[in-house]
């Protein structure tokens, strides 16, 4: 509530709500095509995906969601077991702490996790400890998600 009456500030404009609103939603795209890091192996199964080899340890799929761009970057063992996974994702902000893109406009920035650890249920291998966050690789990054999965 105290988010909504904010942005119906009298200093915001018809624009400003059409931006804002425009670049939530494309940094949502961004979250949906990073959610694929719990189970990459679905990425497998969709139409429309360029698999692209960095090196020996790095792949990275590229496919759009609602016509924005995806390009997943996963860096795998030599067994194929993910370590980590990053993308350009749409964003101005890290978790309300309002730290900003240098200029304060909204932009590609880094944002993934590192797998810690997984875990085998019922024949199928999952990440089962990540932590990821903004700015993924750069000294800006900062830690802004943890999660373990004990059971499913």
């Amino acid at each position: 509530m105290i988010f909504f009456f904010s942005l119906c500030s009298p200093a915001y404009t018809a624009i400003d709500y059409f931006f804002y609103w425009k670049s939530l939603t494309r940094s949502s795209i961004g979250r949906l095509g990073g959610e694929f890091f719990w189970l990459p192996s679905a990425l497998l199964l969709q139409p429309n995906i360029t698999w692209k080899a960095i090196d020996d340890n790095t792949i990275q799929a590229s496919f759009q969601i609602d016509g924005e761009s995806v390009n997943l970057t996963l860096v795998i063992d030599a067994n194929g077991k993910v370590l980590q996974v990053w993308l350009p994702r749409w964003g101005d902000v890290y978790n309300g702490l309002r730290l900003r893109t240098e200029d304060k406009t909204w932009t590609y920035i880094p944002f993934g996790g590192i797998f810690q650890a997984e875990r085998t249920f019922e024949g199928l291998t999952i990440p089962s400890r990540i932590s990821a966050g903004w700015w993924f690789g750069t000294e800006r990054y900062i830690e802004s998600f943890v999660s373990e999965i004990e059971v499913l």
